[in-house]
């Protein structure tokens, strides 16, 4: 059966008509929800094309990202090669995304040369530092080797809505339901010294771990505050 399905969804018109159909409940929840942004002043110069970004949040928010841009600068998202990973892709480049494909642990080598070659391009880049197979909300140090070797600053954003639902896939997956009410908190910004230990890289990488899981409680907080009043 798994075999069978990973053979329908390597199908480019499957993957097409997936891409479609979510496209379009995405819509539905971009004209029926509202949205809120927390914090987002230190997210304007990047939105104005200023200074290029890399925003770094939970595989488990995918969903509420497309929500997140408040720009008509170029945005891309690192995506995954995986199977889904395509349909995602598709999915989000209805709404004026663009993807980087492959992954910033094992053999990320490529990959991590397009996100530098966008960042030193003006394009701010979102990442997953726990994608695209978890750990989940464990942070990796491709997020940080990419800030050290760029010199671009992560900005964490966790993202809240209070209608959703939950699926039993390893980042417990949201997914945003029709007339909500979604929040976007944005970190402080954090900055990566080019020249740094592997202890230190490890502290930077256990403080995001800790700081984006602190905002994630945090954006939480607030949804339900929204939902209450």
């Amino acid at each position: 059966m798994k075999n069978l399905k990973n053979k329908i969804l390597k199908n480019n018109l499957v993957n097409s008509i997936l891409a479609i159909v979510a496209a379009i409940y995405l819509l539905f929840i971009r004209i029926t929800c509202k949205f809120h942004h927390k914090n987002s002043p230190q997210i304007l110069n990047s939105w104005n094309g200023e200074n290029p970004v890399i925003v770094s949040f939970w595989h488990n928010q995918l969903l509420m990202m497309p929500f997140s841009w408040k720009s008509k600068k170029s945005f891309h998202m690192l995506i995954s090669k995986h199977n889904d990973g395509n349909i995602i892709s598709k999915t989000v480049s209805w709404f004026g995304i663009s993807t980087i494909t492959g992954s910033t642990n094992k053999g990320g080598a490529d990959a991590t040369r397009k996100i530098i070659k966008n960042l030193n391009n003006g394009n701010s880049v979102g990442i997953t530092p726990d994608g695209p197979r978890g750990p989940r909300q464990r942070a990796s140090k491709g997020v940080l080797t990419i800030a050290q070797l760029s010199g671009a600053t992560i900005i964490p954003l966790a993202a809240s809505i209070s209608k959703n639902s939950v699926l039993s896939t390893w980042d417990k997956l949201i997914i945003p339901l029709p007339f909500s009410s979604c929040v976007f908190l944005w970190g402080k910004p954090i900055n990566i010294p080019r020249k740094i230990s592997e202890s230190e890289l490890n502290k930077h990488i256990q403080f995001l771990e800790s700081y984006m899981n602190e905002l994630t409680i945090e954006v939480n907080k607030l949804t339900s505050m929204k939902t209450n009043n």
